[in-house]
């Protein structure tokens, strides 16, 4: 798109829930998501608010700042599953929050595409 900051995606989070999206599962890789979340072993389940929160499919572990297996979770998540793949392979990086809110900071370069 002529004119836009490439480059402003990457300086700063973005969130990937928007309550505007119709609720979507998103797969995570193993080790794909840091988080601030304290170690230990947390329980599949729904956490946040209706139109925001998030349904861990899963229960996942956190040690030393990343979730250390694959996480299923089903949220109003922005992106398509194609889409965060691509941007995980492009460097991409995905953080959840204490108060379990996904983040990601987009790599630098040209977007791959909508999704």
């Amino acid at each position: 798109m002529p004119g836009r900051d490439e480059d402003a995606p990457a300086r700063k989070p973005q969130p990937l829930v928007r309550r505007s999206h119709r609720p979507k599962v998103l797969r995570f890789r193993d080790d794909a998501v840091a988080t601030t979340l304290g170690d230990g072993r947390y329980e599949a389940g729904f956490r946040g608010d209706a139109l925001t929160g998030l349904y861990f499919l899963t229960p996942f572990t956190v040690l030393g700042g990343r979730i250390v297996e694959g996480l299923c979770v089903e949220g109003r998540f922005a992106w398509t599953q194609k889409k965060l793949d691509a941007e995980l392979d492009r460097g991409t990086t995905v953080a959840l929050s204490k108060r379990f809110g996904f983040n990601c900071r987009r790599h630098p370069g040209p977007d791959p595409g909508p999704g």
